[in-house]
């Protein structure tokens, strides 16, 4: 198999989502935390996936488009970022919040997703 088919090989499992993108996205600080607590790592072939202590369940994130502002200065940093939600499949309500929705920077966390 030639390089380029390599690489189109490995971005459409990607893209299924069979392996990890590892591409950075934001997460609202606090529900990462809760996730780290709720959840255990259930290793499935050779790639990890958390799962809800209680009942197995795992783990979902929505997204929205946010406007991120500076606490100390009430600035607007940036509008329409995608921010990612996360909550347990099982235990949790899917949040409700809406685009453009505001967010301050000090909230989010960086993940790899």
């Amino acid at each position: 198999m030639s390089n380029e088919k390599k690489k189109e090989s490995i971005i459409e499992q990607q893209i299924n989502r069979e392996v990890p993108s590892q591409i950075p996205f934001h997460v609202i600080k606090s529900t990462y935390t809760r996730m780290l607590l709720h959840c255990m790592t259930q290793d499935v072939a050779k790639y990890d996936l958390w799962a809800c202590r209680k009942n197995g369940a795992r783990v979902r994130m929505r997204v929205v488009l946010m406007n991120v502002f500076d606490r100390a200065t009430g600035g607007l940093l940036n509008t329409d970022i995608p921010v990612g939600y996360l909550f347990c499949s099982g235990c949790d309500k899917p949040p409700t919040t809406r685009g453009g929705d505001a967010v301050y920077s000090d909230q989010l966390q960086t993940l790899a997703v």
